[in-house]
């Protein structure tokens, strides 16, 4: 599906103990800089299907439960790779929060800090330019002796309640840009993200999954653009309900689970709530 070579990072500046030591910029606070998207527009939050919710396999209740099981099963292949790509620069770009930034002559702003690996440290590089009512970002990191590579790019509005990013891969012959996020996020109960395989020529390229709530009602759909297959999985943070629908399972039609996540009949309001959800 979705695949990125990555370095796993360990960000310094998000341990406690070194939060004073870990910036290499203390200089007075800037009361213009902009200000960061919220670390959510790198993320999905799909707790709902891990932990006390998903049955195990061997489960006598498992067979009174096989659609949510189905839909946690798909919920946790799809967890695992935007966990794969996301987690190390969402630990990046979240460890800003930590820094002071300094303003550069050209107007922007700059975050410089450090992330450790293998006892060593890296340095890494934020850069935000306001550019009308939009703010320009860029994130590079320096490797020990070599010069500054650009990992990831985008921009978000003056509002911060939208915007865009999109991750490089610097050790790939080109440098080519990868993936592309476009999010919305105007508060925890209204939100939107959109993850796009953009790498061109790769065997996944247009590969799309997108993830919305609206209120206590979350959605993720997955389109596989090579064969045109297109998933869905619905649920309620509020009653535990939902449902889901995949060209493999039970016969292409719309399966739902009740609050106890058993398997029940699907009525016209589950589809109506996915409709919903998707035209948002």
């Amino acid at each position: 599906m979705f695949s990125l070579k990555k370095k796993s990072l360990v960000v310094c500046a998000l341990i406690p103990l070194f939060l004073f030591g870990c910036s290499e910029t203390q200089t007075t606070p800037q009361a213009s800089a902009p200000e960061l998207p919220p670390a959510e527009s790198m993320a999905l939050d799909l707790s709902f299907f891990s932990g006390n919710n998903a049955p195990g396999v061997q489960d006598a209740a498992a067979q009174t439960k096989l659609n949510f099981l189905n839909a946690a099963v798909r919920a946790a292949f799809l967890n695992v790779a935007v966990v794969t790509i996301l987690t190390p620069p969402h630990l990046a770009f979240a460890a800003a929060i930590h820094t002071i930034p300094s303003k550069q002559s050209d107007g922007s702003y700059l975050w410089i800090y450090t992330y450790s690996e293998d006892g060593m440290d890296y340095q890494i590089r934020l850069n935000g330019a306001p550019t009308g009512d939009k703010i320009d970002w860029e994130l590079s990191y320096v490797l020990p002796g070599q010069s500054a590579e650009v990992w990831f790019y985008g921009q978000s509005h003056q509002e911060n309640d939208e915007g865009y990013w999109i991750f490089k891969d610097p050790e790939a012959a080109g440098k080519p840009d990868v993936f592309r996020i476009d999010w919305n996020s105007k508060s925890a109960t209204d939100a939107f993200l959109e993850l796009e395989n953009i790498h061109v020529g790769h065997e996944e390229e247009g590969d799309r999954l997108t993830y919305s709530v609206d209120g206590s009602d979350a959605l993720i759909e997955f389109e596989d653009f090579s064969t045109s297959e297109v998933f869905d999985i619905q649920w309620s943070e509020a009653t535990g309900a939902g449902s889901l629908k995949m060209p493999e399972y039970n016969n292409g039609e719309r399966a739902c689970w009740n609050e106890n996540q058993e398997d029940v009949d699907c009525g016209a309001a589950a589809a109506s709530v996915v409709a919903s959800l998707k035209s948002n």
